[in-house]
């Protein structure tokens, strides 16, 4: 029996590191699903070679945490991540897709959320996580909400202001 890989728990998920052998044939499924993409900026597909080089850019945790989703019974749902983060600014972009349709609706997504958004500030030290529709912030009382939305984020002096 193969060991249960290290990861970070939430109240329905558990976020892992990626691995290529263990997830790449469901990332390719997914991002060449039209029903599971249509809400994501990358729309178009991609080729094993593209996923093969995310997989590896991955590992490498320079500016960009992501973790594949697993559910209750540790079968593989989706993937979250931290993108695009500016240590100076202690800021960066986050996302989410659960590729598993059978899982959609039943708040696997809000939990990995919650997780990454906890790790992103008390572990990375991050002060902001760009807002986006249906993702976490952390608003100016310092509490940790989940909010759609729907106007942008922006940085002032070092500071994250919604700039509804």
């Amino acid at each position: 029996m193969a060991e249960k890989m290290a990861g970070l728990q939430g109240d329905k998920v558990r976020l892992v590191p990626p691995d290529k052998h263990t997830h790449l044939e469901n990332s390719i499924r997914w991002l060449n699903d039209p029903e599971v993409t249509q809400y994501l900026l990358m729309t178009i597909g991609v080729t094993r070679g593209m996923e093969e080089e995310w997989f590896d850019r991955v590992q490498k945790r320079d500016v960009e945490v992501v973790w594949a989703i697993l559910d209750d019974q540790d079968r593989h749902i989706g993937f979250t991540g931290i993108h695009r983060i500016n240590w100076k600014l202690r800021m960066g972009g986050t996302g989410t897709v659960i590729g598993e349709k059978s899982a959609w609706r039943k708040g696997f997504g809000s939990d990995a959320m919650l997780v990454r958004t906890k790790f992103a500030f008390e572990t990375l030290g991050l002060r902001g996580q760009p807002a986006s529709p249906g993702e976490i912030r952390l608003p100016p009382g310092g509490h940790c909400t989940q909010e759609n939305v729907l106007g942008r984020a922006v940085v002032r002096y070092g500071v994250v202001w919604d700039a509804r």
